[in-house]
């Protein structure tokens, strides 16, 4: 149906002049609201399913020389990727108070959780990707140009460094994809994390993190690359 009065579509103000058409979505009981806009630039978007087709797109190929050279050296990881999906991401932040608060993702790949983050939770203030590979961040910095909003980039950061090499200070909710992490270094990063964050911080973990120290939550069942019912560790920071 179109819609002739001003309407707030991911974020934009967008004048009577501009058409939209606002399809509801339903997906395994997870209510979307899916934007095809016929604005300035005269295309459809549809957030969701522009977030598929690029990252779907990036993934393939993805490891190279370059990479599994860098992860070796670091002893952090095994060079191998997966990512959560723009469902998953929704699974995982719907549950706590976003309002206002600061997402990270430790080892944010391509970003995707990053950018399905802002589409889908309006009031977060922050969201940050930290990754150490140069060819993942590279297109993360993509993929923010390309599937979020102008108005909406000033709340997105891409960081390309070591995850113990940044203050995580303002950190409400982290998230950490460490299925592929070494025993060594979930024992390096669960102290690091304990010397970082603020009490009452919410800590999302693929992995059992032995050295962390906080109380345990209810685990948390999201859609993955690879699963659909993946299982995360959930900490409350002490």
């Amino acid at each position: 149906a179109n819609v002739d009065l001003r309407v707030i579509a991911m974020g934009q103000v967008m004048s009577p002049q501009h058409h939209f058409k606002l399809v509801a979505l339903a997906s395994a009981g997870v209510a979307a609201v899916a934007v095809a806009a016929l604005g300035e630039q005269g295309f459809g978007y549809d957030s969701e399913y522009e977030f598929k087709r690029f990252f779907e797109t990036r993934r393939k190929n993805l490891i190279v020389i370059e990479e599994e050279e860098l992860f070796k050296n670091s002893n952090m990881s095994a060079p191998v990727y997966g990512e959560m999906s723009y469902k998953g991401t929704f699974q995982m932040l719907r549950a706590f108070d976003t309002r206002g608060k600061v997402f990270y993702d430790l080892g944010s790949g391509l970003g995707a959780p990053v950018i399905a983050a802002i589409h889908q939770f309006r009031d977060l203030k922050k969201a940050v990707g930290i990754e150490l590979s140069p060819s993942r961040h590279k297109i993360a910095l993509e993929a923010l140009e390309k599937l979020v909003w102008r108005s909406d980039r000033k709340k997105l950061e891409f960081l390309c460094k070591s995850m113990l090499e940044h203050p995580l200070g303002d950190a409400d909710i982290v998230f950490i994809s460490s299925l592929c992490f070494q025993d060594k270094f979930m024992n390096i990063l669960g102290t690091y994390l304990n010397n970082q964050l603020k009490p009452d911080t919410i800590v999302l973990s693929s992995r059992e993190m032995k050295t962390i120290n906080a109380t345990i939550g209810a685990r948390v069942l999201v859609e993955m690359s690879w699963n659909n019912e993946h299982k995360l560790h959930h900490y409350i920071m002490k």
